[in-house]
């Protein structure tokens, strides 16, 4: 056993003591009448300091043991720790805006100055959680600046509170650390966009994903999915005003690569020169996919029209004797009559 495993574990010990209390008093804060949102604050931004703390600690230690068994126990009872830690900051959060809902003057009430405030109803959380990757950045802050970040009736740090719940991962770990404050609030969102935001990160994330989009079968689902993974970062690049003839010549030979090789000769038979311009390329595989996905369904009506169908006797219907002299009905199965019979029975 290393000499600096038993030191490392102490030094965790006492920072997982200091949570587990903070922890505690926390709960009993919130069990109290009185509005302690300060006091909780400050147990929120300690304990996320802690837990970064520990997870440094967390790391060193699992590269220090060796045996599966040990590993496995203290895994086991980081996650616990790391269980408690978010439902305490998540239940933080929830008190804090409870107990600060945002106010806005009564204007109309009178024209004399008047301290009166009024309660809003606060935004649901419906924002989606947002874990660090780039290429979901942009759909993440508009969603939060129309929501939260432009709604003149929210403080900053209510906005702050909204913020720290729908950041994970990555994203929670670039403003970790940050006080809950108003001014810190500005500065936690531009930590973000500059870390998530910048416009060459965006490009570089999208080029990325083109170039690593795995390579599809001949199934024509499979197909859509690759072409609309295809069109979405090529309209994310446009966004950026990238257009796509600064990268298509680079492209057009990875895409081809890529697709199954019988669609590739459809493409060319169909177009020559697919090749020459990613719109043509784009093109063209759009319609192979579309004519595909057409087929498949004109297929699957006709065999639930013949598992559907049913025989009718005509007005012909001619009686048979069999050698065994027993009668025998000729059926006969028509469009008109299979059209005629679901009508009457409708």
């Amino acid at each position: 056993m290393s000499k600096e495993l038993p030191r490392l574990r102490g030094v965790r010990r006492a920072y997982k003591g200091h949570v587990t209390q903070d922890i505690n008093k926390a709960e009993r804060l919130m069990s109290a009448e009185d509005d302690e949102s300060e006091e909780l604050t400050a147990i929120f931004e300690r304990i996320s300091r802690r837990e970064n703390e520990i997870t440094a600690l967390d790391s060193s230690i699992v590269n220090l043991l060796e045996s599966e068994d040990e590993i496995a126990r203290d895994v086991e009872e980081t996650l616990t720790l790391q269980d408690k830690v978010s439902v305490i900051k998540t239940r933080i959060t929830k008190y804090i805006q409870n107990k600060n809902p945002p106010v806005r003057s009564n204007q109309h009430a009178s024209h004399a100055p008047s301290t009166s405030k009024k309660h809003v109803n606060l935004p649901k959380m419906t924002i989606k959680t947002f874990h660090g990757d780039p290429l979901e950045w942009q759909t993440f802050w508009d969603s939060f600046s129309a929501t939260i970040h432009e709604n003149d009736e929210l403080s900053n740090i209510q906005k702050m509170s909204y913020l720290n719940g729908i950041l994970k991962d990555e994203a929670a770990r670039a403003i970790a650390g940050l006080p809950m404050t108003s001014d810190n609030y500005i500065k936690a969102t531009e930590l973000l966009k500059e870390r998530f935001g910048q416009k060459q990160v965006l490009i570089n994330a999208h080029m990325e994903s083109l170039i690593n989009i795995p390579l599809p079968t001949n199934n024509t689902t499979n197909l859509r999915e690759f072409y609309d993974t295809c069109e979405s970062n090529i309209r994310g690049l446009g966004a950026l005003d990238v257009k796509a003839d600064s990268y298509g010549n680079l492209l057009i030979p990875i895409l081809l690569k890529k697709l199954p090789e019988e669609l590739t000769r459809l493409i060319f038979r169909a177009n020559p020169s697919a090749d020459k311009s990613l719109t043509e390329l784009r093109t063209e595989l759009r319609k192979e996919i579309e004519t595909r996905e057409r087929s498949h369904t004109a297929a699957t009506s006709e065999r639930a029209l013949s598992e559907d169908e049913v025989l009718v006797p005509t007005t012909g219907t001619f009686l048979t004797t069999t050698d065994q002299g027993a009668c025998k009905v000729n059926y006969q199965t028509t469009e008109k009559m299979r059209i005629l019979q679901r009508f009457t029975q409708t």
